[in-house]
């Protein structure tokens, strides 16, 4: 009989199946906001391969797509972000691991809008993949979505991650701490 995992390896497999389970729903929010909002430029931040890989199926055909993820090599990422800077791609499956730092997708042909696809356990990743797109003195509206299933394990770390987020704007009086 296999005993069920406990601790942190229960909740990266809530984690893991959460994002299987909501494969389906966010392929078809992908799809329809590209279908809505042509020529508008995302910037998708999946941590699971498989979700990665149902995201970038669900849009390549709608518009320019680039992915890095922790396989891509170093020359192929920067030429997938200057398309991205470019606007020779609309549309990014990045990482959230391999492109959480060290990427500047802003300006007056930037990205202008982040999904955020899965939640990760920390605030910081969140701002990380928000300040993909959205540095201090950039004067473009990005839009950010979480897409999270009510009752979900999503759900649950949401509401874990804005009480950290609070508590970490508290401790160094930052006002940009609320997700």
């Amino acid at each position: 009989m296999r005993r069920a995992p406990a601790g942190a390896d229960a909740r990266r497999e809530c984690w893991r199946r959460t994002s299987e389970l909501k494969t389906a729903a966010v392929c078809a929010w992908h799809a329809e906001f590209c279908a809505k909002h042509p020529g508008v430029k995302l910037a998708t931040f999946p941590h699971h391969l498989p979700l990665a890989d149902a995201i970038e199926a669900a849009i390549k055909d709608r518009r320019p797509t680039v992915r890095i993820d922790g396989s891509t090599k170093d020359a192929l990422r920067q030429q997938h972000i200057d398309a991205l800077q470019a606007g020779a791609a609309e549309a990014g499956v990045l990482s959230l691991t391999a492109c959480g730092a060290g990427i500047t997708l802003c300006g007056p042909r930037g990205v202008s809008v982040i999904v955020i696809p899965e939640l990760p356990w920390t605030p910081a990743s969140v701002f990380q993949a928000i300040a993909r797109a959205w540095r201090m003195g950039v004067t473009q509206e990005v839009q950010v979505y979480i897409l999270t299933a009510d009752g979900s394990f999503d759900a649950d770390v949401f509401r874990t991650l804005k009480r950290k987020a609070a508590v970490s704007a508290a401790v160094v009086d930052d006002d940009e701490g609320e997700l």
